[in-house]
């Protein structure tokens, strides 16, 4: 097996992996402790990112003369586009109000936030660093700058989202031991898919997850720190509406 497959298996391994850093669901006094709890994700997230540079050339020619079809994969990226997933937290936020769940009402709000946040610092990555798909060229340091939506590699969009909302849920949701491995999974797969498509160099989607996963854990400090929350309450008329809670 090649170097480069040892790579890519080491980060799949460390994004799956990083759930014992970030998927505490302790309420801690101390919020000096639960930001540097995001210090580590944020810092090694970048030296993946920038390690995975070396390796963008090298592994969009092995995917070019592998003999498997790369349509597969752009018909899954169709299925897990970053506006579709935006919908998850749209969805959950339905169920909370439906089932009256109050912690489930409370984390589709952060999700929510989370992946907007995400969303629009990739948007403005792409539109600033013009950056060339793969499929168009063999150049990974081919950046254009200022190339509103016509060179928009850099970084994966797909990723980006999938990360913050996997951050929120399972932080959230780590009681259930099945669950973070599950989310964590489920987003490496979106990011690595986009890469076996030919729509994003790895560093790409390295770079979406980093955003991913230091945007869904800072908004859910901040949103811990300042005691916002939104959860479905029920009316003396027997009516459930969503109430929103903000602590001064």
């Amino acid at each position: 097996m090649r170097l480069t497959y040892y790579f890519i298996t080491v980060l799949i391994f460390l994004l799956v992996d990083f759930r014992p850093v970030f998927g505490q669901n302790e309420k801690s006094n101390n919020q000096k402790t639960e930001f540097k709890k995001i210090v580590p994700v944020a810092g090694a997230s970048l030296v993946i990112l920038g390690t995975s540079f070396f390796f963008d050339k090298t592994v969009e020619a092995e995917l070019r003369r592998a003999s498997f079809s790369r349509r597969h994969y752009v018909r899954l990226g169709d299925f897990t586009k970053s506006y579709y997933q935006l919908g998850i937290p749209l969805i959950t936020g339905g169920l909370s109000a439906v089932f009256k769940n109050r912690e489930l009402g409370e984390v589709s709000f952060k999700a929510g936030v989370s992946a907007i946040a995400a969303f629009s610092l990739t948007s403005n990555a792409k539109n600033i660093s013009g950056r060339v798909r793969p499929r168009r060229d063999l150049d990974p340091f081919d950046f254009r700058g200022l190339n509103f939506n016509k060179h928009t590699s850099f970084v994966s969009g797909h990723s980006s989202v999938a990360f913050a909302l996997a951050a929120v849920y399972s932080r959230q949701y780590n009681h259930y031991k099945f669950l973070p491995p599950l989310l964590y999974t489920s987003a490496s797969i979106i990011a690595i898919s986009r890469v076996a498509a030919g729509e994003h160099w790895l560093s790409d989607v390295t770079g979406g997850a980093a955003i991913g996963l230091t945007t869904g854990l800072l908004v859910n400090y901040v949103m811990e720190k300042n005691g916002i929350s939104v959860f479905p309450r029920v009316t003396p008329q027997g009516q459930t509406q969503i109430g929103f809670q903000y602590l001064f």
